[in-house]
């Protein structure tokens, strides 16, 4: 494997301990604040947005690899699958208002994108000592 390969595989091992740490953190909460809704917003929101984080991060390595193997053939970053996750998870709190607060769902998407961005940050302090 290449380097580039090897770093990918480990900043995601560390974005994956640091979002499961977060979401059963969230999973606590829900049971211990009468606020549910808004728990479960986040819970569902947090979830889409680790799956875009890795469905990304899978759909790179795959293209890196094919274009080291010298393959013509095109690997699309698959946006739409992505995006439908999040229309299904928007339409899951409009249809359930009760269960799922729509604001906290929302507040809940960037939270991948954020733990991906504190991992390759502690990464990097990390080389740099």
């Amino acid at each position: 494997m290449s380097k580039v390969t090897n770093e990918l595989i480990r900043s995601c091992r560390i974005t994956i301990i640091l979002s499961s740490c977060i979401l059963i953190f969230l999973i606590f909460l829900w049971f211990l604040i009468p606020a549910k809704s808004i728990i479960a917003g986040f819970i569902i929101g947090g979830l889409i947005s680790f799956y875009n984080v890795f469905h990304m991060a899978y759909r790179v390595m795959l293209a890196g690899k094919l274009a080291a193997s010298g393959s013509q053939k095109l690997v699309g970053l698959k946006t739409l699958s992505r995006i439908a996750v999040v229309i299904f998870g928007i339409i899951l709190a409009c249809r359930f208002p009760e269960w799922i607060d729509y604001r906290s769902l929302l507040l809940g998407l960037p939270l991948g994108l954020i733990v991906m961005i504190v991992s390759a940050g502690f990464y990097y302090i990390k080389k740099s000592t």
